[in-house]
């Protein structure tokens, strides 16, 4: 993904630069900076690479419509990622929450014993704000 973002932004730059001036040569034909004659050169038209572009996008969004196999895969894939990822993202916050114990732990000198396990169950529920009446129940 890197590589697509690097090669989008040289490719823009690329074209928000300047052209080339045309440099004369001694026997004063022009010639492009890159050493071709400045005639041969071809012109650049952005109307037309705007429109190119658009066909693309368009071209791409409707790939599914031509390949339903293809994007059932990816979607399958991408579910299997996602799912991954949920995954072992609960094992890192798990990963992190048992260090934290076991270094409050250390500090208290009972080794994985959690705040809350040592609290009674009125501290737990003293800050607990009794239930709202519904009102027209």
């Amino acid at each position: 993904m890197l590589i697509l973002r690097i090669a989008f932004w040289i490719a823009v730059v690329a074209v928000l630069l300047p052209s080339a001036p045309s440099i004369s040569s001694s026997d004063g034909t022009a010639q492009a900076a890159s050493g071709a004659p400045a005639g041969d050169a071809e012109v650049f038209d952005a109307s037309a690479a705007v429109d190119m572009a658009m066909n693309t996008g368009s071209d791409v969004l409707s790939f599914c419509e031509r390949n339903d196999a293809v994007c059932d895969t990816v979607a399958a894939g991408g579910s299997h990622v996602a799912n991954q990822l949920i995954y072992y993202t609960g094992e890192a916050v798990s990963w992190a929450a048992q260090a934290l114990i076991d270094a409050r732990g250390a500090e208290t000198g009972t080794p994985g014993a959690s705040p809350a396990a040592t609290a009674t169950p009125a501290e737990v529920t003293a800050d607990v704000p009794a239930p709202i009446p519904s009102q027209g129940a």
